[in-house]
């Protein structure tokens, strides 16, 4: 019974986690970038077939002059392509089960290896003498468990792009900006580490006016904004397709915290090109923030600064 309790992986040590799950399964697949780039041809495409049909509604009950057609299409293509569609699904399909399945199996079988060394060695090691050892073997096991968990989730770097010296007046350096070492490899990220209640990033300052070294408008409004706005550019990952483009994040640092406006993105994926201003590729963990949001945080002049360790959570 203790070896059961001891390792049922279950959140917060508790198994009535199965609501707090589905939730929170249901709330991340509104935000995958999968659904959201499915959203726009959904409502185009419904739209067109709303518009159809009312149209042939209003011709079949004369609403409209008898010049007006109908509106038809053959049913050929779709009789002739739903085979080959049906099949390309069915095999898409299968194929993610069978990786999901794998991954079940294989952590299934850690857990179980796990559990039944545990289960080892509280039966074997039952010396007064050889406690601390006992405990000291159980809490390695579970701390295996634990890190190989935290791994699944790291983000791995994605790539790596070489730099290219800026021609001739690009690259601005306000607020001492980095540009880019003519071939140097800097790194590049899809990703960016998992958000929680405490989610540590680093702060950097960004000027997001016209002129600044943010460059170009921010990407959720197409807006330039004063240096006196609380706002900031998430990481690629954090940034998340525009998922929380104009929504409010909570930023704890130097003792302090403040609520700042997501208004562009800090791009993790490219770097060292026009677009860019010639500047590296943005960091995994990066709140990038405007000088009032660094004043708020009791910080005056964040160029002696350079970045902060902070930590941020949706607000």
């Amino acid at each position: 019974m203790q070896q059961s309790a001891l390792f049922t992986p279950t959140r917060n040590g508790s198994n009535t986690d199965v609501p707090f799950a589905t939730s929170a399964t249901y709330s991340a697949s509104l935000q995958s970038r999968v659904i959201l780039s499915l959203i726009p041809p959904v409502i185009a495409f419904t739209s067109a077939a709303a518009v159809i049909a009312v149209y042939n509604s209003a011709v079949e009950m004369h609403l409209l002059p008898w010049l007006f057609p109908v509106l038809r299409a053959s049913s050929l293509p779709y009789q002739l392509t739903a085979p080959a569609l049906a099949l390309l699904l069915d095999f898409r399909t299968e194929a993610s089960y069978s990786r999901f399945e794998e991954g079940r199996k294989a952590w299934t079988e850690v857990i179980s290896g796990t559990n039944d060394f545990a289960g080892h060695v509280i039966a074997t090691v039952d010396n007064s003498n050889d406690a601390a050892l006992k405990n000291a073997l159980l809490h390695y096991i579970m701390a295996f468990q634990l890190h190989l968990s935290a791994e699944s989730q790291t983000c791995k770097p994605s790539g790596k792009i070489r730099g290219r010296k800026p021609p001739p007046g690009q690259c601005n350096q306000e607020n001492d900006s980095d540009c880019c070492v003519d071939g140097k490899l800097y790194t590049t990220y899809k990703c960016s580490p998992p958000v929680s209640s405490h989610t540590k990033a680093k702060l950097t300052v960004n000027s997001f006016e016209a002129g600044g070294d943010g460059g170009a408008p921010s990407e959720c409004d197409n807006k330039f904004h004063s240096d006196k706005e609380l706002v900031v550019a998430l990481s690629t990952g954090w940034f998340d397709n525009k998922s929380r483009c104009l929504n409010y994040i909570t930023i704890h640092g130097n003792g302090k915290s403040v609520k700042a406006k997501v208004v562009d993105e800090c791009d993790s994926t490219m770097g060292c090109d026009s677009d860019h201003d010639y500047q590296p590729p943005c960091r995994n963990n990066i709140v990038d923030a405007s000088k009032a949001v660094w004043n708020a945080l009791g910080v005056s002049d964040p160029d002696d600064v350079g970045e902060m360790d902070i930590y941020w959570t949706d607000a």
